[in-house]
């Protein structure tokens, strides 16, 4: 079964997403989604209180 591709965020969307925004408070760019991923299981308690903070998330993580 081919895999056709149905929609793509133009440059505009990508710039003001909160993942990008998430993604280069923490040294990655937003086309490297791999090593972001790798971050959140390698690191896990710093990527989720990252996230809490991110977020604004009040509580214990």
């Amino acid at each position: 079964m081919a895999s056709n591709l149905l929609w793509k965020p133009d440059q505009d969307q990508i710039d003001h997403r909160n993942l990008t925004a998430f993604a280069e408070q923490h040294g990655f760019t937003p086309d490297d989604f791999p090593a972001l991923h790798e971050w959140s299981i390698n690191s896990q308690e710093s990527f989720w209180s990252s996230v809490w903070s991110f977020c604004d998330i009040v509580g214990d993580p």
